[in-house]
C-alpha cells in the first residue's frame, strides 16, 4: 500500500498562494491553505505627480506595496528613482514598466538594501510600503542626513475564520511541513490555531529569513526552521524539495 502524500499547510494571504501551491503540489505534495495574513488596501490620495516630484528616489519594499501604489497612482511614474528590496518586486515594477535603478542583493533584506544606500549622497527619498514593519532604513538613512517619508499603501490584518473551519483546515488533512513568508504570518497563526499549538510546534517550517527562524525558536518550535537561501517561491522550494528527500 502506497504512502499518502505528504502535507504542507500554507499561510499566504488569500489570493496569493495559488502559484506557490502548484509548484508544492508538482513537487508531490497535499497542499492545505490557512491564510494567516489578509492584505487590505489602504485609500488615501497621497500619492500624486505632485507629491512624487519632491523626491530623488523611491522604495517599494514589497509585491504588495507595488500593486496598492499602482492601485492609487498608475505607473510608471516619471522622474523618479524606483528600486525595490527583493527580485520579486523589483519583477512586479518591471511588468508596469517601471524600470528600476538598482539591482537587488542577496539575502533581499532592508540589511543588504542599506549597503547599496549608505554610500550615496544623502537623497530625499520615498518609501512605499505596509503599514507596521521594520524602521531600519528609515532610522539608518536619517542618520545619515538623508530625508525620508513613508507611505503605507497596504495594511496587514488577522483573518477571522471560526473554529470549525480552522480545524478542518489543520486535521484534514494534518499536515507535515508549514510554509511561513513573515513573522506576521507565524505569530497570526500561533492566534488562529491556538487550539493546535502544541501538534504545529512540533512540525517543521520552511521560513524566508534567519529573522523569522529566530522568532519560531522563541515560539516554542522544536524543530530548527529550514531557511530559504534566495528569495521568491523558488528558495523555498529548494529547501521543501531537500526535506523530502530526507523524509
Amino acid at each position: 500500500m502506497s504512502q499518502p502524500l505528504p502535507t504542507i499547510l500554507i499561510t499566504r494571504p488569500m489570493g496569493q498562494q495559488q502559484a506557490f501551491a502548484e509548484s508544492c503540489a508538482r513537487l508531490g505534495l497535499r497542499v492545505s491553505h490557512l491564510a494567516s495574513l489578509i492584505i487590505e488596501p489602504l485609500f488615501h490620495d497621497e500619492l500624486s505627480a505632485d507629491f512624487i516630484e519632491q523626491f530623488d528616489s523611491v522604495l517599494f519594499t514589497s509585491k504588495n506595496a507595488v500593486s496598492n501604489a499602482h492601485r492609487l497612482f498608475p505607473m510608471p511614474w516619471s522622474g523618479i528613482e524606483a528600486n525595490a528590496i527583493g527580485p520579486a518586486t523589483s519583477a512586479a515594477l518591471a511588468e508596469l514598466d517601471q524600470t528600476t535603478n538598482l539591482t537587488p542583493k542577496p539575502p533581499f533584506t532592508s540589511e543588504s538594501h542599506l549597503r547599496q544606500l549608505v554610500d550615496l549622497p544623502a537623497q530625499k527619498l520615498l518609501i512605499v510600503k505596509g503599514a507596521g514593519g521594520r524602521t531600519l532604513i528609515s532610522d539608518i538613512l536619517s542618520e545619515l542626513g538623508w530625508t525620508v517619508t513613508g507611505v503605507d499603501v497596504y495594511k496587514r490584518s488577522l483573518p477571522i475564520m471560526t473554529e470549525e473551519s480552522i480545524n478542518e483546515l489543520i486535521q484534514d488533512p494534518a499536515p507535515d511541513l508549514i510554509s511561513i513568508t513573515s513573522n506576521e504570518a507565524l505569530q497570526n497563526l500561533e492566534i488562529l490555531a491556538k487550539e493546535h499549538w502544541d501538534t504545529l510546534r512540533k512540525l517543521p517550517l520552511v521560513v524566508n529569513s534567519k529573522r523569522s527562524a529566530t522568532l519560531a525558536q522563541s515560539m516554542g518550535f522544536e524543530l530548527p526552521a529550514l531557511v530559504a537561501g534566495s528569495a521568491g517561491d523558488e528558495g523555498q522550494l529548494e529547501q521543501i524539495k531537500l526535506w523530502m528527500s530526507k523524509r
